[in-house]
């Protein structure tokens, strides 16, 4: 593969903001598309919620994303896989963004109090994360990142979640975690590392992801939202987001 090509300013063409959670036919809990509007969550989310202890935790993305799409090439290609080594621009882009979300949302983070970032682990890649030491350079916040939870090797599945598939490493009682991963589809990896904290004794304060994904191509609705989204200038910070809900 050609390298990817990236320049600074160039991710806010590449990004759309989630819809609001307050939208009808979004999801309030993972900002999908909910297509059972009888229901108060999406079908993922209540999937989720019933193959673990009835909770889903509800995410704060920072873009949408569709396959193919520049993010998407991004959040692929910033990490290594096997022999394939993390492209540079990948890595500049995700870090832009990345550094340009905590400058925007310090007060949102600050007023979550957490003790540490944690990242959701990878399935086979050998700890530390790459977007662990992204991050551990990004925020300037005075905030730890930790390794405190980890793969096991129980099945997890694209959508199933597991009570099984991740375990709390180290104490963790009683710590306000604010869990951090790099894409989001079904949630069932998150979802399944959060449990793993909870049954620890920590607190998930928030579960904040890069990108997003949404499927225009599943549903004409799903369609007509990404579209709608995609229209409007991308908006960095949280709080400002939730005052156009109103």
């Amino acid at each position: 593969m050609e390298p990817l090509r990236f320049a600074q300013g160039e991710e806010d063409s590449h990004l759309v903001t989630p819809p609001s959670a307050a939208q009808d036919d979004v999801c309030p809990r993972c900002l999908s598309v909910n297509y059972e509007p009888e229901f108060a969550v999406c079908e993922n989310c209540r999937l989720n919620a019933s193959q673990l202890d009835g909770h889903s935790l509800s995410i704060e993305p920072i873009s949408l994303y569709t396959k193919p799409g520049r993010l998407r090439d991004w959040l692929t290609y910033y990490k290594s896989e096997d022999e394939r080594l993390a492209d540079r621009f990948a890595t500049e882009a995700i870090t832009t963004i990345l550094d340009r979300f905590f400058a925007a949302n310090r007060l949102w983070i600050v007023s979550l109090k957490p003790s540490y970032f944690v990242i959701v682990p990878s399935t086979s890649r050998q700890p530390p994360h790459p977007l662990q030491m992204l991050i551990d350079n990004a925020t300037g916040l005075g905030i730890d990142s930790r390794a405190a939870v980890r793969r096991t090797p129980s099945a997890l599945g694209p959508r199933t979640a597991s009570t099984e598939a991740y375990e709390s490493v180290g104490a963790v009682n009683g710590d306000r975690i604010l869990l951090v991963d790099d894409v989001y589809a079904s949630g069932s990896r998150a979802q399944s590392a959060a449990y793993a904290l909870r049954a620890g004794g920590a607190e998930v304060v928030s579960l904040m992801v890069i990108g997003r994904r949404i499927n225009p191509a599943y549903k004409p609705r799903a369609a007509e939202i990404f579209e709608a989204q995609r229209q409007r200038p991308f908006e960095w910070s949280i709080e400002k987001r939730r005052s156009l809900e109103h």
